[in-house]
């Protein structure tokens, strides 16, 4: 019988290093507007890195 995995853990420490390093993180998926599947990102946090680094 295979074990059931937890990922929890892992992910949440994965979100924190991140998120000490200035990668911006919430634990409410919604926070950054509509999720696009096709493309596997928020738009808006797309655009907003765009305007930060691209003007």
């Amino acid at each position: 019988m295979m074990a059931d995995h937890n990922e929890a853990a892992f992910e949440k420490e994965i979100c924190e290093y991140l998120e000490a390093r200035g990668w911006l993180y919430s634990a409410n998926d919604h926070d950054g507007g509509e999720y696009d599947r096709e493309r596997a990102l928020f738009p808006a946090d797309l655009f907003a890195w765009l305007e930060a680094t691209q003007i």
